[in-house]
């Protein structure tokens, strides 16, 4: 069913990109430079869980527990799958570790980049409600987000494996230990995975134009 949709649509499924790329590296880094630039990035001292027997942070994923909203008792720190609500890991009744399972868990200072929707909740708004052509369901869970109203969301994380934290090209300073958060550079990775298609010599599948994903992507290319 998948190969025949992508065949209407002129496509098939023959290119694998991956957002440990150094085309997501660069672009994720890029992207956070312009938000940086734009007033829409911000250093924060957070509070995150710290796992005593694992011997480090625990990303929101790696925190399950008690939803607050629902009562669901495997919602994960970054959101609950019953209801659908955004989480933070410290919103969590009764945490504990989904890698080793300890509640010998507790909450530790700790320096991250936010992204500040809130500024810009406004504008999408506005955004959204000039695409008309957007299937009705695309519009209901856009505007579902905004009436609960934008947060602004922690875009880096204590973790090894990851895009590093950059800044004018070289690790950006007290985040060298820390990188980008899937939930930001994992979108980024949709373009990033068209410049490897293009980047790659045609001998091995790709299209030997470095120049063209541009074309895809960007308004002023294409």
């Amino acid at each position: 069913i998948q190969k025949k949709a992508g065949e209407a649509f002129g496509l098939s499924y023959d290119w694998f990109g991956r957002s440990s790329s150094p085309q997501n590296r660069e672009l994720t880094q890029e992207f956070c430079a312009a938000l940086d630039r734009n007033g829409l990035i911000e250093e924060r001292v957070d509070k995150m869980v710290y796992s005593i027997d694992d011997g480090r942070f625990l990303p929101d994923r790696y925190v399950e527990g008690t939803c607050p909203h629902c009562g669901y008792d495997k919602a994960r720190g970054d959101q609950c799958d019953n209801c659908g609500r955004l989480l933070d890991p410290t919103d969590l009744i009764d945490p504990y570790s989904a890698v080793s399972g300890s509640r010998n868990l507790e909450v530790r200072d700790t320096r991250h980049l936010y992204l500040l929707q809130t500024k810009v909740e406004g504008r999408l708004r506005d955004w959204i409600a000039s695409h008309h052509d957007w299937p009705a369901l695309a519009l209901s869970i856009a505007n579902k987000h905004l009436d609960e109203g934008l947060i602004d969301r922690g875009i880096t994380r204590d973790l090894k494996w990851g895009v590093p934290v950059a800044k004018d090209g070289k690790p950006r300073p007290g985040f060298e230990d820390k990188v980008f958060y899937v939930w930001f550079d994992a979108p980024i990775e949709y373009i990033a995975a068209t410049r490897e298609l293009f980047d790659a010599p045609t001998s091995s599948g790709g299209k030997g134009d470095p120049e063209g994903w541009k074309r895809w992507w960007r308004l002023d290319a294409g």
